[in-house]
């Protein structure tokens, strides 16, 4: 998949209001799949050239605009299971006991322009550990701001 334009998203924000789909992979004009892959648009299919690509690209415009549910589940079909600080397991990836209960972190920070990013970058982190480099980055933040 080629990267989308990423023109229109804002790296300061979370959401991404007023961006979709079309937008983001804009038609080709050429004939081409709009993800990028290079097939030849067939028959009826004016921007896809198949449902794998259509949901691929679905995907990326969802983690891109930051719908959570679609993040965390990339995120664990990727093969994230445990916590990037403390090592523990989460507890919703199959884990017969135990587990903590985890959140889908940036790894740069919304405020530093962490927004808009794609599944790279996200982190898994527990509830606590999260909490915890939220606490030292809004600190840091303030510092910043301060001087």
């Amino acid at each position: 998949m080629k990267v989308p334009d990423l023109s229109m998203l804002d790296p300061f924000s979370r959401k991404q209001p007023g961006v979709w789909l079309a937008r983001l992979f804009p038609d080709q004009h050429d004939g081409l799949c709009g993800c990028g892959c290079g097939e030849a648009l067939s028959g009826r299919r004016t921007r896809w050239a198949s449902d794998e690509c259509r949901q691929d690209a679905w995907t990326e415009y969802a983690i891109r605009t930051g719908m959570s549910s679609t993040i965390r589940w990339e995120m664990v079909q990727r093969g994230d299971r445990i916590c990037v600080d403390c090592g523990e397991p989460c507890r919703d990836c199959g884990e017969p006991r135990g587990g903590k209960e985890w959140e889908a972190d940036h790894v740069l920070p919304v405020w530093e322009g962490g927004g808009g990013c794609g599944l790279d970058g996200f982190e898994m982190r527990c509830v606590e550990c999260h909490r915890a480099k939220t606490s030292a980055n809004a600190t840091r933040r303030a510092q910043r701001v301060a001087s």
